[in-house]
């Protein structure tokens, strides 16, 4: 542009033309102001974002630590909140993954409320992500976990149902595995490979339940088994072998032992035999009973002249009443009875008014038995007079705790006479129950609590049953304390007396809420309540227990003015905190009276549970029947556990899913005093140094 002249008409004022001048024209110098003028302002442009970068810099270093903070902040904030969403999650924790997600979006957003700054967010959001990412993959872990424990327990529990229904009747077998194949079918998380394995183990279990229980109840039936082909593929040559070896065995075996017992049931009685019958003749003239354990002999001497005995012994004693049952008689002299009028039948049972003799016996004795398993105790307080009047006297003299001990004892040989089972036997009867409970109440109730728990002895277990139907959770607390607990006692039984909690909650001051009184009192009795909750009965025992220390803690705010935190945790401890200490086998709790010491006794239980039980012998699910007792040993060591026995005596052992584990039936039972004997004989055998 610079070689050409640039020429322009320019008007003057007279309207003349001037020639133009040579140079920059007017619009080439105001566009070189104009450059210069935009030149200027970016540079002041640049300078201005220069100073904002550098004080968002200096702004950026002194927001970073708090950030990094507030990450930390949050992070600790959901690791505290992971166990509790863990107990929120469905079963199986299906949500809990997503849970964890939400609660990390929710407390990030939240926390960033406060500040809008984008690269304060970016950088909590971005550390954020990073523990989601984390936590949440530990949540799908605990997940798989939960969701394959869920599934082993229903498998377990499964075959160990159907296992029962095989042994019960061996035609249950088919539909047995086919529910088991379709449960398995549609389990979601088992690979093919995996569900075949475990429908072959089925099979084969729930085989050898079935063959089990013919082999030990029905020999030709497990003959007919065995030879049906039903079982080709399910039991191996060996097995099917060992069966019918086992069959052979077992029916030789009783035969050998049927003629060995003929023999010598021969040779005693008829050795005894006469005198017997002597001795049994001889009891019903001076006392007018029979000697059921002679006549049992005698009729077993004497089989084909034993009607002609058992008429002319009958003719001996006089009891009165040849034709009905008595109450008072008791189940051997109603048996005797039957037998009596039964065989007097078998010679005649054409004769009607034997036959309606005999089932007006049976239906009596129904009538009887089912009486006494309604309420034994009461029944024979009303057919044994000397009872009646035994405990009529005991109200009088409620006292005298030699004649309540001797009235007892006569109500249980009384029940137990009368074929009562000992475990279902009660002696002590509703009246006096609600006796003791109105003295257990009265005025001097912390006093009379000893003094009764003494004199009923072992007994007192009737009277706590008694309280827990009838009587409100404090006084049921209040029967359990032992007897140093006096003071405790008699103040859980003066708040009873007093309106109870009710009274206690108008009386709270209003700066604290009920809530927050019970919160505390939930949190002194955590580690506690950890040690109910899988003990059978447990979750009503802890209530009642958790519900006295709420009322004594409402007490203490009011009398002592307490703050709820100091009221709740000397409340827990007086009650029962103090009382026990919490110990942990396998991830599960229980409790141990401190009066047993529990310095090594949970390295001991582990010891005594690795070395001291013989797995060759414990009753394992069906399902897992056959497998080495190694086998058996290593899921009890690694993943059972032991519950408080419900008498405070010890512990039981449990399976991972929860079931007693047995030997011939018996559920494994550790007591405290054998235990801590177990731990000293430990130490003695550790070489000293």
């Amino acid at each position: 542009m610079a070689e050409f002249q640039t020429w322009e008409r320019q008007v003057l004022p007279q309207g003349s033309i001037a020639a133009p001048q040579a140079g920059p024209s007017l619009a080439e110098s105001f566009g070189a102001g104009l450059s210069e003028l935009a030149d200027a302002a970016a540079g002041a442009v640049r300078a201005v974002r220069k100073a904002d970068e550098l004080r968002a810099e200096k702004q950026w270093e002194i927001d970073q630590p708090k950030a990094a903070a507030l990450v930390n902040q949050l992070q600790l904030q959901i690791t505290e909140q992971l166990p509790e969403l863990k107990a929120q999650a469905a079963p199986g924790l299906a949500d809990y993954p997503d849970k964890i997600n939400e609660a990390i979006t929710r407390a990030t957003e939240e926390a960033l409320k406060e500040n809008s700054d984008p690269r304060f967010q970016r950088y909590v959001r971005g550390y954020m992500d990073e523990f989601r990412v984390s936590s949440a993959t530990t949540g799908i872990q605990e997940r798989t976990v939960a969701t394959l424990e869920r599934d082993a327990a229903a498998l377990q529990s499964l075959m160990d149902g159907q296992s029962k229904l095989v042994a019960k009747d061996f035609a249950n077998y088919d539909a047995a595995a086919a529910l088991f194949d379709e449960t398995l079918t549609v389990n979601r998380h088992l690979g093919a490979d995996r569900k075949a394995e475990f429908s072959r183990i089925a099979k084969h279990a729930l085989a050898k339940a079935g063959l089990d229980a013919l082999v030990d109840r029905d020999l030709e039936a497990a003959d007919k088994v065995l030879g049906s082909g039903k079982l080709d593929g399910v039991l191996t040559a060996d097995d099917e072998q060992f069966y019918r070896d086992a069959i052979e065995s077992k029916r030789v075996r009783r035969e050998s032992e049927a003629r060995l017992v003929q023999q010598q049931q021969q040779e005693k009685l008829q050795a005894d035999g006469k005198v017997a019958m002597d001795a049994a003749f001889k009891t019903a003239r001076e006392t007018g009973e029979y000697d059921l354990a002679k006549l049992a002999v005698i009729k077993t001497a004497y089989p084909d002249n034993f009607p002609e005995i058992h008429d002319a012994l009958a003719r001996e004693r006089t009891i009165g009443h040849d034709n009905f049952v008595i109450p008072a008689q008791t189940e051997a002299q109603d048996q005797e009875l039957e037998d009596k009028i039964k065989s007097q039948w078998a010679a005649n049972p054409h004769n009607a008014a034997l036959t309606e003799e005999l089932e007006n016996i049976k239906e009596q004795r129904r009538l009887k038995q089912a009486a006494l398993k309604s309420n034994p105790e009461a029944y024979v307080r009303k057919w044994v007079p000397e009872l009646q009047r035994g405990w009529d006297e005991v109200a009088k003299h409620p006292d005298d705790v030699d004649l309540l001990r001797k009235t007892m004892e006569l109500s249980r040989r009384a029940q137990l006479a009368r074929g009562v089972d000992a475990k279902n036997v009660r002696v002590l009867p509703e009246l006096m129950g609600d006796f003791y409970l109105k003295v257990a109440t009265g005025p001097d109730g912390a006093a009379a609590i000893p003094q009764i728990k003494e004199a009923l002895g072992e007994d007192r277990r009737e009277l706590l049953e008694q309280a827990s139907k009838k009587a409100s959770p404090l006084v049921n607390v209040a029967l359990m304390l032992e007897p140093d607990q006096q003071r405790v006692c008699g103040q859980l039984l003066e708040i009873n007396s007093n309106g109870g909690i009710a009274a206690l909650e108008a009386a709270l001051p209003k700066k604290y809420s009920t809530q927050s009184v019970l919160s505390r009192v939930q949190g002194s009795l955590d580690d506690l309540a950890l040690s109910f909750a899988e003990q059978p009965g447990g979750a009503q025992v802890f209530e009642r227990i958790r519900t006295s220390v709420y009322a004594l803690t409402l007490n203490y705010i009011e009398t002592q003015h307490m703050e709820p935190a100091e009221a709740a945790e000397r409340a827990a401890r007086e009650v029962a905190t103090d009382r026990y200490s919490v110990q942990e086998f396998n991830g599960h709790y229980y409790r141990v009276p401190r009066r047993y010491g529990t310095e090594v006794i949970a390295e001991t239980l582990q010891r005594y549970t690795a070395d001291a039980i013989d797995y060759s012998k414990v009753d394992m699910p069906s399902y897992l029947q056959g497998l080495p007792p190694e086998i058996t040993k290593l899921a009890l060591v690694q993943n059972g556990f032991w519950t408080t026995r419900g008498d405070e005596q010890g512990l039981y052992l449990r399976t991972p899913a929860g079931a007693p584990v047995t030997i011939e039936g018996r559920a494994i039972s550790l007591l405290w005093q054998d235990l801590l004997q177990l731990q000293r004989l430990q130490q003695q055998s550790q070489p000293s140094h």
